[in-house]
């Protein structure tokens, strides 16, 4: 691991922070509360760690592969996500009670295609910068 993976990593965790934020605060806050069970403030600490975790992901899909402009990116993160969220929230939605129906479930793999395909693009551009 080298600084240019631990930056390409903080600025994905920021990346996915504040997508995240805007995804689910600001912009569906409501309409995902009907589809989602708890209420309950985040655990920042721990969300933080998760994003680390998701800079970390997208940062090594990335680089293992020649995504170096942010339209790259953007697809790299699209299947990134598509392939992560489908196997995540699905395994939540069978054994957690985390979501009300399956169209819930449904929605947070959008958006979270969305989410991943909008920090893609911004790691990428970053990484093609050199």
């Amino acid at each position: 691991m080298n600084s240019k993976f631990i930056i390409n990593t903080l600025i994905g965790a920021v990346s996915f922070f504040v997508l995240g934020f805007l995804f689910y605060e600001v912009l569906l806050g409501d309409f995902m509360s009907q589809y989602m069970n708890g209420s309950a403030e985040p655990v920042m600490w721990a969300l933080t760690v998760a994003q680390l975790g998701l800079g970390a992901l997208l940062t090594w899909f990335i680089g293992s592969g020649s995504a170096r402009d942010w339209v790259l990116g953007a697809k790299a993160g699209f299947y990134l996500g598509l392939m992560y969220n489908v196997a995540v929230v699905f395994d939540l939605l069978g054994t957690q009670d985390v979501f009300t129906s399956t169209t819930g479930a449904l929605i947070a793999i959008a958006v979270e295609c969305v989410r991943f395909s909008i920090a893609g693009a911004i790691m990428a551009a970053w990484m093609g910068r050199d």
